[in-house]
């Protein structure tokens, strides 16, 4: 069936602005979290085994003595790894790695230069990570917020 007269809606377009503002909030960190680590190698386990623990010992002692409280230091990982080396295309065993890595937490973020000085000093080989952080991040983002709708209304 045909029917000539059919009466088509004209579609209504919307329309739309679209407003972008840009918000800017710059804040100290409270606190670090910083990653140290102590590596050994040998020829048979046990060796770098117990002279990674003797120096993993040395290293949370003096960061105790720096004043960092016990609870503040945690081992993250251990880990114990065959290497090996090749030669004219052949896998040769070249000993063992091992890695122990503790966790430290600093309130004072200026403290850290002296802890990571300290921790090396003592026998640590690696800082594998620092991660800064701060306390009460929701009333920065509602400040940033509040700059952006401010930006965006200019």
């Amino acid at each position: 069936m045909y029917y000539a007269q059919v009466n088509q809606q004209a579609t209504h377009t919307s329309r739309v602005i679209t407003v972008t503002g840009n918000g800017q909030v710059k804040a100290t960190p409270t606190s670090a979290q910083l990653q140290i680590e102590v590596q050994t190698q040998g020829n048979n386990v046990q060796v770098p085994q117990q002279e990674n623990a003797i120096i993993m010992n040395q290293v949370i002692q003096s960061l105790i003595a720096l004043g960092i409280p016990r609870e503040q230091i945690q081992t993250t990982s251990y880990t114990i790894t065959p290497l090996y080396k090749f030669e004219d295309g052949k896998q040769i065993f070249n000993g063992y790695e091992v890695i122990n890595a503790v966790a430290v937490n600093v309130t004072n973020t200026d403290d850290l230069g002296i802890i990571i000085d300290t921790a090396i000093e003592n026998g640590a080989n690696r800082i594998a990570s620092i991660q800064f952080n701060i306390d009460h991040t929701d009333a920065y983002y509602q400040q940033a917020l509040r700059v952006a709708l401010q930006n965006a209304q200019l």
